[in-house]
């Protein structure tokens, strides 16, 4: 991972290929520590290889965002950059050969998530043309999701999953309470007719 004298390494190197920016010593002091809390999950490699890429082509002085991007794009899995039109070819490949395993695992997903082969033998030859468009829709959803999730920040996706957690936590006490309520006013409706019919035949 990437150390603070790594993170004002990586700032130096804008600050040279930049000098138009005119950064000063104190803002340049200012800005080390914010981009090494920012930057610190990233390999110093990736970085510095990123860091120099965007030198060589961007006329800007790069966001921390724009280096994360870059950073990330370096060095990830061939199928983050894999089309949902590639990742339907996938599909396809699974029905001419049943024993198809598929090499992207949110292709994977996607395909499962809309039914799975189940779905798909008894719709493909009909409707291949919307089943087609439905798959791209949940690859590309589940691809922005995946990678957005792989390029948080840790402290980011922690906070996030705990949260989700906990929201999880107070839907299933909600969902128990709820089935307690329930099961209460069965139970009196049933007491209120028993009642009633007590009432009568006597």
């Amino acid at each position: 991972m990437t150390t603070i004298t790594e993170a004002a390494q990586i700032l130096t190197i804008f600050r040279v290929a930049y000098k138009h920016q005119r950064l000063t010593g104190d803002e340049f002091a200012e800005m080390v520590p914010i981009w090494h809390r920012l930057l610190q999950d990233i390999p110093f490699e990736s970085l510095k290889a990123a860091a120099e890429h965007l030198a060589a082509t961007s006329k800007w002085f790069p966001s921390v965002s724009e280096l994360r991007e870059a950073a990330f794009g370096l060095v990830a899995p061939e199928e983050h950059d894999q089309s949902g039109a590639e990742a339907w070819g996938e599909v396809e490949a699974s029905f001419r050969d049943s024993r198809y395993e598929f090499q992207n695992p949110m292709a994977k997903a996607a395909y499962d998530a809309l039914g799975g082969r189940g779905y798909f033998q008894h719709s493909l030859l009909e409707h291949a043309m919307s089943d087609r468009a439905r798959f791209i829709e949940a690859y590309n959803a589940i691809q922005k999701r995946t990678v957005g999730r792989e390029r948080m920040l840790p402290a980011v996706r922690e906070f996030s999953d705990a949260k989700r957690l906990e929201a999880n936590g107070l839907l299933d006490s909600v969902t128990r309470q709820n089935w307690w309520l329930t099961r209460r006013r069965i139970w009196y409706i049933v007491y209120v007719c028993w009642s009633s019919g007590g009432a009568r035949n006597a």
